[in-house]
């Protein structure tokens, strides 16, 4: 189900400690609106089942594309996998590691 203000998103799957992989969101807003990730988890804990809601969300300006003007989820998969290795090794740890993380927009942990 759509929510308003989203011009298009994209699900990855990322590294997860506890859950051997995460559902990470890539969101790119409409002009003029500002949702916050607590927005999109309410909306997507209305709309989806538990097991398919995102673990984390991350806004973007734009969402790359392949020659096919499709979201191009490899290069998505990625950028993430290659975040994933530098959070273990500049701070040792594994960002799904503790429970009830989730990364905000900068890929920053918070509780």
């Amino acid at each position: 189900q759509e929510m308003e203000g989203i011009l298009e998103v994209a699900v990855i799957p990322i590294p997860d400690e506890i859950l051997g992989n995460a559902i990470k969101a890539l969101v790119v807003l409409k002009s003029g609106f500002a949702l916050t990730g607590k927005d999109l988890l309410l909306h997507c804990r209305k709309v989806l089942e538990d097991f398919a809601v995102p673990k984390y969300f991350e806004f973007r300006e734009s969402l790359p594309k392949n020659p096919s003007g499709k979201i191009d989820t490899l290069i998505l998969k990625q950028e993430a996998q290659q975040s994933y290795l530098a959070m273990e090794e500049n701070y040792g740890i594994d960002p799904g590691a503790a429970k009830g993380t989730r990364q905000n927009e900068t890929g920053k942990l918070h509780a």
